[in-house]
């Protein structure tokens, strides 16, 4: 949750990890990488998280090193609310990230 320009950051270093975690607890947030380990990667994450009634609100985030337009129309296409290429402005992270905060 962020209050006052803190937030709280939980990291998974896969996308099965994520889900759970997600699932817990459900962040204001997402934010996701396409490559990750195990058999469920961003995209994956993506699908699960918007076909959930209860999840599909949060905000997603795609940061990925996948330039392609169909790597990019894939993702937004399954529901990600943004898409950022690496390497990225930090500034640009935090602005996109404000924004989804302020409009809920």
């Amino acid at each position: 949750m962020c209050l006052q320009n803190t937030c709280d950051l939980i990291l998974a270093n896969s996308g099965a990890k994520g889900w759970e975690l997600i699932q817990q607890d459900p962040p204001d947030v997402i934010i996701t990488d396409i490559m990750m380990q195990g058999a469920m990667d961003g995209n994956a994450l993506i699908k699960v998280v918007k076909n959930d009634a209860n999840l599909r609100s949060i905000p997603v985030l795609v940061i990925s090193a996948r330039t392609q337009q169909a790597d990019i129309e894939l993702s937004l296409g399954l529901g990600a609310d943004g898409y950022i290429t690496k390497p990225f402005s930090p500034f640009k992270l935090i602005s996109w990230i404000g924004e989804r905060l302020a409009s809920r």
